[in-house]
């Protein structure tokens, strides 16, 4: 008989490359600014909230006065970075509230979503426009 203690740990439980809701957002803020060739750029603040953290996730434009438009919002507990919950308008469900993503994936993809819907690209395009408004104006005068 061996006395061997064999590894009970399964093999899902890896170094692997596990991001934060913070380390994606802080990712997506700077291809905002990318995508847009300077005109937007994305900005994100964390606080405490109650026993955990919120970031909060806006669109910016610099050419606007640093005009700020908060896009989303994402609250974990302190301790752990998922689940977390986003807070989005357009995520927002009438009975079951604001989803919570129990990982990096799901987190991944309820953020595709709130950067894809059309309240969102309304809101790009609203802003891009503003500043190319802004822009001509200049040039005329």
């Amino acid at each position: 008989m061996s006395n061997a203690i064999q590894d009970l740990w399964p093999d899902d439980v890896v170094v692997a490359d596990v991001l934060s809701p913070l380390t994606i957002m802080r990712h997506q803020a700077g291809q905002l600014r990318a995508r847009t060739k300077n005109l937007l750029e994305g900005e994100v603040k964390t606080s405490a909230a109650g026993n955990g953290k919120q970031h909060e996730f806006y669109v910016v434009a610099p050419a606007l006065n640093r005009y700020r438009y908060l896009l989303f919002k994402v609250e974990h507990a302190d301790e752990m970075v998922y689940p977390a919950k986003i807070i989005a308008d357009c995520l927002v469900d009438p009975y079951e509230g604001f989803p919570s993503a129990p990982g990096q994936q799901e987190f991944v993809a309820l953020l595709k979503d709130v950067m894809s819907d059309s309240s969102t690209k309304t809101v790009i395009h609203s802003l891009i426009a503003q500043i190319n408004e802004s822009k001509n104006e200049d040039d005329e005068s």
